[in-house]
Order: C-alpha cells, then sequence, then structure tokens
C-alpha cells in the first residue's frame, strides 16, 4: 500500500510541475501575442495615418 501511495505522490508532484510549466509557456505566448498586437495596431495607425494624407 505505501509504494501506491509513493506512486500516487510522484504522479502528483509530476502533474503539478508539468501545470506549472504550462502556466509558465502560456504566460509568455500571452505576452508575445500582446506585443504582435502593440506592433499590428502601431502598423495599422500609421497606415491610416498615410491614406488620410493621400497622394502627394
Amino acid at each position: 500500500m505505501e509504494q501506491a501511495e509513493q506512486r500516487s505522490a510522484a504522479s502528483l508532484a509530476d502533474a503539478e510541475q508539468q501545470i506549472s510549466r504550462l502556466r509558465t509557456d502560456a504566460a509568455a505566448q500571452v505576452a508575445a501575442a500582446r506585443v504582435e498586437t502593440e506592433e499590428a495596431q502601431q502598423r495599422m495607425a500609421a497606415a491610416l495615418a498615410e491614406k488620410r494624407r493621400g497622394p502627394p
């Protein structure tokens, strides 16, 4: 019975580590997506400003 409890505890620890890694990875992906979104918004604003200026 003790071995089963040890295996269960090890499995739980592994799962907790995996969850932690996934959370870290997800946070990094969210940060990257925010940067990409900001860059896209800046490009769009620049394109709109250029369009408003019209032809030279």
